[in-house]
């Protein structure tokens, strides 16, 4: 069975470790301190621990261990975040 679950993540310039099952599919809904995504939770399919991280346009990411997996426009256009998955775990 498949289903979308959703999933909130401080904005603290911390990793924050996620047991998925399937793809991030959305990103939005801020506020000061947290940020909402969504992700398929797939019963059949087996957990995948993900470290999430949420930066600001402009903020360095790490240059090898991370990779992008989401944008989102929350001001259209004046800032955008983006949630970096951290390879190395």
């Amino acid at each position: 069975m498949k289903k979308v679950d959703l999933y909130q993540i401080p904005l603290d310039d911390d990793w924050h470790e996620f047991e998925l099952h399937g793809p991030i599919v959305c990103m939005g809904t801020q506020t000061s301190s947290w940020m909402n995504f969504w992700a398929v939770e797939d019963s059949a399919a087996d957990p995948v621990t993900m470290s999430l991280r949420v930066f600001r346009t402009g903020e360095t990411i790490p240059d090898e261990s991370a990779v992008h997996a989401w944008t989102w426009d929350p001001w259209q256009g004046q800032v955008m975040v983006h949630l970096v998955q951290d390879l190395t775990v």
